[in-house]
């Protein structure tokens, strides 16, 4: 079985609240390639709770890496530079669309799986009932 929070509110603010200032000491230590590492509670939240928790946090961590980068005066963004950032920040986006899918679509199979679980042990029970009847009938 696959975890799903009780508290789905109070998982992404832990997960808010363990990532962001993460974030905010690796762009410190490492400067503009740290917001690589903003797509791992992109993976979390889009895998909890789908494609669109995974697009929203997605856009959020555009944000804040955007603001972190505007933050940090050592990561010059002029042409290039600047380039590759929106790309990776449309990458985490892409990402966090496509988690958050493949997290819908296995909540989608277990679902599935569980109601033909059900269904064949219905189907089992009914089948023992034929034969009880058969051996009944049968004297």
């Amino acid at each position: 079985m696959s975890y799903t929070p009780s508290r789905p509110i109070r998982f992404v603010a832990l997960v808010l609240a363990a990532s962001i200032p993460s974030l905010a000491l690796l762009y410190a230590a490492v400067g503009g390639w740290a917001a690589i590492f903003s797509v791992v509670p992109i993976i979390i939240l889009g895998s909890a709770f789908g494609k669109f928790a995974g697009t929203l946090s997605a856009l959020a961590f555009v944000a804040v890496n955007t603001l972190l980068v505007r933050l940090d005066s050592s990561f010059a963004t002029p042409g290039f530079a600047a380039f590759q950032f929106w790309v990776s920040q449309v990458l985490m986006v892409v990402i966090g669309v496509f988690v958050g899918r493949f997290g819908d679509s296995r909540r989608d199979l277990e679902d599935e799986i569980t109601r033909r679980e059900k269904v064949e042990s219905s189907l089992r029970a009914a089948l023992f009932e034929i034969k009880q009847l058969k051996g009944t009938m049968a004297i």
